[in-house]
């Protein structure tokens, strides 16, 4: 009591004590908020798959309100009753509000279905005996996994091979009875064999429970998906359908109407405001996807596996209110191809949108053979038909010529593309057809020229020329009822050559190769092949048949006029 009374007498000398007072509160309150909903360790499969025990994983996901950028980011295993790591995860990309961030051993192979954000050694590995996991922000600990619950970890099994999930992702981490052994009613993604596992990576908890700090004494019974609880089912599916006999408190927004790809992870955000436009926070909510998904969380995401048009309907209560909203999703199959790219610091990806429609792209991954990853950020829009360029000093990825594939969130190939070759300073890959070839005047954002590289020889095999060829094609309409005879033109540098050949209906076709010589050396006279020769003299002789026989015509004629016939 002394040493107190002495602390207030020193503050009421130095400050006022009201003001001291409320500092106390304002700091506490800070301290006690920092573990605020955030990005947290969300799902732990220590005990690998059925196909190996070091097909390990771990997944994050982000509560907050905002993406994330994980630059600076790390992921520490501890083994029990140690300060120093055994293994340390330098973590990069962003995770996006209500997103999911896959982390798998060695491989993408470990979910073979669902695609990594990050596969790297996990050391020694996650040891069936427990560890602690500690997510940190450069070097400050934002999240940790539980100590050891009797020795072992704190929910899981080693067979048969079950994950550990996180039960409340706004309630504490380190706290045993936050965490459960996956139900069984919900599951997601497949190993390296293909087979189903028992866990949801990328994929809400089967034990998953919204809209509370504090952890349930015991996971909710597993109705409908494994979330849901009877009360919430009671909530109506229809849109914009309130409780009735009750006055209307609050609006539920389930956002704007989306066209997005099949095998695609989507955000969803959700929001309840009062009567004001004021946002509430204390809602709970209820998606139902319309292909027999649903999810209780406000900012959720979703794959949907299949094209077609879904009504997403958002249920939200408050108390024993409850109203809905709902949007319209139209799913496409990809049809996103590699159009253009250019490796190095100073080069691009180009990407073109073949579905005629405008998409929102987000969440899309490119790989490039060298280990490279970039997801494209959420709601980055493709217009139909268009072209979208990403430098790769943005995206950090394909410094050095390597095969790119475009994938979908849960491990869908949309495109790839292999280049073959060197590329020139000035040079870059072009799509032509389902191969890439070299183009001398790179056009990112533009169509493609098509100026290519490619070689003459005369007959003899003489010395090959190198040079650049400019292919123009034109059209012609032929009008129908027209039988004249076409021209054809081939022009190689100064000279031409010219053949005449009865076509039906045939475009009139017009090529131009153009050469460049080095200064030193001059054009080789093109010489005629055989078989040149040989249509040349046959039109002669068909020429000469037809004068031969017009002049007969015309000396039987006057003979006969003169009576001689």
């Amino acid at each position: 009591m002394i040493e107190i009374d002495r602390f207030f007498v020193i503050c009421n000398r130095y400050c006022m004590r009201k003001s001291f007072i409320l500092i106390l509160i304002i700091f506490f309150s800070i301290s006690f908020t920092a573990h605020a909903a955030g990005v947290v360790i969300n799902e732990i499969g220590w005990m690998g798959t059925v196909v190996s025990a070091s097909d390990e994983w771990v997944e994050l996901y982000n509560a907050s309100a905002s993406a994330v950028d994980l630059t600076g980011w790390t992921l520490s295993f501890f083994k029990p009753a140690t300060t120093s790591p055994s293994k340390i995860i330098s973590l990069s990309g962003t995770i996006f509000s209500g997103g999911y961030y896959l982390i798998e051993r060695t491989d993408d192979t470990t979910i073979s279905d669902v695609a990594a954000d990050i596969f790297t050694a996990f050391g020694t590995g996650l040891v069936d005996s427990g560890m602690i996991l500690r997510l940190a922000d450069n070097s400050s600990v934002v999240d940790s996994s539980p100590e050891l619950c009797d020795n072992k970890w704190c929910a899981g099994l080693v067979s048969p091979e079950t994950s550990m999930e996180r039960i409340s992702p706004l309630a504490d981490g380190s706290i045993a009875s936050n965490w459960a052994t996956n139900n069984g009613q919900k599951i997601n993604g497949k190993n390296a064999a293909g087979n189903s596992i028992n866990g949801t990576p990328k994929s809400e908890n089967s034990v998953y429970v919204s809209g509370s700090n504090n952890v349930p004494p015991s996971p909710p019974p597993p109705n409908q998906e494994g979330h849901t609880t009877s009360e919430t089912n009671e909530l109506s599916n229809l849109p914009s359908q309130s409780s009735s006999a009750m006055p209307e408190t609050f609006k539920v927004y389930a956002g704007e109407d989306k066209t997005v790809l099949a095998g695609q992870e989507t955000v969803f955000s959700g929001k309840v405001a009062d009567l004001k436009g004021k946002q509430i926070d204390n809602a709970r909510f209820l998606w139902n996807f319309g292909d027999g998904s649903t999810s209780g969380i406000r900012v959720t995401s979703h794959t949907f596996l299949f094209p077609g048009k879904y009504i997403v309907n958002l249920n939200a209560s408050i108390a024993e209110e409850s109203h809905a909203d709902y949007l319209n999703v139209e799913v496409l199959t990809p049809k996103i191809i590699i159009s253009e790219a250019k490796p190095g610091q100073d080069g691009f990806i180009e990407l073109q949108n073949e579905t005629g429609q405008k998409l929102d792209i987000g969440g899309l991954i490119i790989k490039d053979a060298s280990g490279g990853v970039f997801s494209v950020p959420q709601s980055t829009i493709l217009d139909k038909n268009a072209l979208l360029v990403f430098p790769n000093a943005i995206m950090q990825i394909f410094y050095k010529t390597a095969d790119l594939t475009l994938v979908t969130s849960n491990g869908r190939v949309v495109d790839s593309a292999h280049f073959e070759g060197v590329l020139d300073v000035e040079e870059s890959f072009a799509r032509e057809g389902s191969e890439f070839i070299k183009i001398s005047a790179p056009s990112p954002g533009n169509l493609n020229t098509k100026i290519v590289q490619q070689s003459l020889a005369d007959d003899s095999g003489r010395k090959e020329l190198s040079v650049k060829t400019e292919v123009v094609i034109k059209t012609k309409e032929v009008k129908p009822e027209s039988s004249e005879l076409k021209d054809s033109s081939l022009l190689i540098g100064n000279i031409t050559a010219k053949d005449t050949a009865k076509e039906e209906k045939m475009p009139d076709v017009s090529i131009v190769v153009s050469e460049q010589l080095p200064d030193s050396q001059t054009a080789a006279p093109i010489v005629l092949n055989s078989q040149s020769r040989f249509l040349i003299n046959s039109k002669l002789l068909l020429g000469a048949s037809i004068l031969v026989g017009i002049l007969g015509a015309v000396g039987f004629f006057i003979l006969r006029s003169l009576g001689r016939l």
